[in-house]
């Protein structure tokens, strides 16, 4: 973090303090704290050439691995596939924090048949129903997906 426009606006609370460091309050008891930035902890602990080389792999490796369009069909494939100690699929699946209900990947790892949808569809291809609650002010939320061929919703 090198200014206060390096902070996403959907990280309500977090505040810009100085390079590599910010602050935000404890929900308990409003008491300020700090945390630095990952690439604050390797400057603190490596040398210079060496910690930012670190950070520099480690960024580029996180692009390549957590970007959503890699990571979401194995979530996906995590979620959905029969598990032996469940014997079977999970009938239902909370997911919190959960913002991915419009993002688009091929979840079904199939580029052949141009598989890139939105993971709602997806869990619904896959026999899922489910409701997406959505955080005051936008943002991320909670997702409740139920095996429709067990539950269904009655309004």
């Amino acid at each position: 973090v090198d200014g206060p426009s390096d902070i996403p606006l959907l990280l309500h609370g977090l505040k810009y303090e100085k390079k590599d460091t910010v602050s935000y309050l404890n929900e308990g008891n409003s008491e300020k704290l700090f945390a630095k930035t990952l690439r604050g902890v390797l400057k603190d602990y490596l040398p210079p050439s060496l910690a930012r080389e670190t950070f520099l792999e480690i960024t580029r490796l996180e692009q390549q691995i957590y970007c959503w369009e890699n990571r979401g069909p194995r979530v996906m494939e995590l979620l959905t596939t029969p598990d032996k100690i469940l014997s079977g699929r999970p009938s239902v699946i909370v997911l919190s924090e959960y913002d991915v209900h419009y993002e688009i990947a091929d979840y079904n790892r199939d580029k052949r048949k141009g598989g890139d949808e939105t993971f709602k569809k997806s869990m619904k291809d896959r026999g899922y129903d489910g409701i997406y609650f959505v955080k005051p002010g936008g943002g991320s939320g909670m997702a409740v997906w139920w095996d429709r061929d067990i539950f269904s919703w009655n309004l």
